[in-house]
């Protein structure tokens, strides 16, 4: 009964075999690819918004430590927060600025981009050498 069952499984496995690839062959590349496609995603991805909406800033390590979320400030209160450290210690580079501010890259260059343009601080220097003094 086994060599029975395992012969007519068999043929009824290359019977469907061959009907696919007649299928296949009967119709065009056209046909195939119209029949898989996929919902069109936007190209920021699902659930990323474009920019913050009510003018805050998130202030503290994007790693979650503890129980809730970073503490959220207004944007011009990080702004005047930079501006105060740079007055206290004149000369300092952006990662201390940054380490003592508790601010993540993004945030930094956002708000030290605004206190450029308000004429609140100056920069001298290139890239990493780049230190930062009260106007």
């Amino acid at each position: 009964m086994t060599n029975a069952l395992s012969n007519q499984i068999d043929s009824l496995a290359k019977a469907f075999a061959a009907a696919v690839v007649a299928a296949l062959r009967q119709s065009n590349l056209a046909d195939i690819l119209e029949q898989g496609d996929a919902p069109v995603r936007n190209s920021r991805g699902a659930g990323r918004r474009k920019g913050s909406k009510n003018g805050t800033v998130r202030i503290g390590s994007p790693v979650k430590r503890g129980r809730g979320r970073p503490k959220t400030v207004p944007i011009q209160a990080a702004v005047a927060l930079i501006v105060n450290y740079v007055k206290s210690h004149p000369g300092a580079l952006s990662t201390e600025i940054q380490a003592a501010l508790g601010l993540q890259k993004n945030v930094w260059s956002w708000c030290v981009r605004k206190a450029l343009e308000a004429k609140q601080v100056r920069r001298e220097g290139k890239v990493r050498g780049t230190r930062y003094w009260p106007r």
